[in-house]
């Protein structure tokens, strides 16, 4: 701030660049100074510009909280003056953030060690193991490889393909084998009504279950409400909301204790920042739902961010497969971080 005071800078906001400076009252007066007039660019109207950059700090303020605090003071570099500033400085105040001359790589402010460590790990559950299909032995089976061999703190196990006693015996040998330590998740897939569902629910109370997902129609929304406000569980929701609007409508009729967005269905990137806003507006929990290569990039960002569901769909044909460490997983890479293999996919190629 000292360096802008010297320039002559005497208003907020002010982009300045080396010895140069622009007011950032005008944002085509900042688009002229940095370089985009005349670039093919379309000017985003204000509201969406802020939204943007206010994305950026929350994500950056997010990485710097998992430094540890004796982290926060080592010294980066300023790349437009070459000099050493506290990690954690450049991030919490913007107004002195550097204009490189030439366009950086994603996470240029911090040197290679540091930049990786400050991603985000994001805890994730597994769902594969838990289908309607496996008979008892073999959930189970799967279950303790999960937890003990692949590291999960987290499993989520279909229910509804029976009666409430078959629920019962199922959730109660999961349960068993993975202790109490482990996030147990339940999901019914829309199979009950109302008031079979609050019968159920209510029964399953005592095994501390994480959440109870969709036990309902997915479109039932006062059936979501009455069940949410009949139970002690969590009611999770989502998947099946198409676009932000069908978030919306969900949070009013108070549907769901917690939400999780599918990033197709929600309208992509752009659908999930807005329902990442509702979200914590409400401060609601979010989990993500499939896809778990771009899902961990949005979930990182998400203020409210809950767990990552953890379906791997895609290693076979990527360079890079997502890994599960110490139960979590590290979006990786630049955009969505996918790198195809491409020996692999020509292997899966039909004629």
């Amino acid at each position: 701030m000292q360096r802008l005071l010297k320039l002559g800078v005497r208003n907020l906001p002010v982009v300045a660049k080396g010895d140069k400076f622009v007011f950032g009252q005008n944002l085509e007066d900042v688009a002229e100074f940095v370089g985009l007039m005349g670039t093919g660019h379309t000017p985003l109207p204000p509201e969406q510009l802020i939204a943007k950059w206010v994305n950026v700090l929350r994500a950056a303020q997010r990485y710097v909280r998992q430094l540890p605090a004796e982290r926060l003071a080592e010294r980066v570099i300023d790349i437009d003056y070459g000099r050493l500033t506290p990690a954690g400085r450049i991030v919490y105040q913007p107004g002195v953030l550097p204009i490189p001359e030439e366009r950086p790589e994603p996470g240029y402010l911090l040197p290679g060690p540091l930049r990786d460590r400050v991603r985000e790990r994001l805890a994730a559950y597994n769902t594969d193991v838990g289908w309607l299909s496996f008979p008892d032995p073999t959930l189970v089976d799967a279950c303790r490889r999960a937890v003990e061999v692949d590291g999960f703190r987290g499993i989520k196990i279909k229910l509804g393909g029976g009666e409430l006693a078959d629920d019962l015996e199922t959730v109660r040998a999961v349960r068993g084998i993975i202790g109490d330590d482990v996030a147990l998740m339940v999901d019914y897939n829309q199979s009950l009504d109302p008031g079979e569902a609050i019968r159920r629910i209510r029964a399953l109370e005592p095994f501390g279950l994480e959440w109870v997902e969709e036990p309902v129609a997915a479109e039932d929304l006062q059936g979501h409400a009455r069940v949410r406000v009949q139970s002690q569980i969590p009611i999770q929701t989502g998947e099946n909301w198409w676009f932000p609007r069908a978030a919306e409508q969900a949070l009013s009729a108070n549907a769901c204790d917690r939400m999780m967005p599918d990033l197709m269905k929600i309208g992509g990137i752009t659908g999930w920042l807005s329902v990442m806003g509702l979200a914590r507006a409400a401060s609601m929990p979010v989990s993500s739902h499939l896809f778990i290569e771009a899902s961990s990039h949005v979930l990182a960002v998400t203020p409210t961010c809950d767990w990552l569901e953890f379906m791997d769909f895609g290693s076979s044909v990527l360079q890079t497969p997502y890994v599960l460490e110490q139960g979590s997983v590290t979006a990786q890479g630049p955009g969505l971080g996918i790198a195809w293999d491409e020996a692999a996919i020509a292997r899966h190629a039909v004629d």
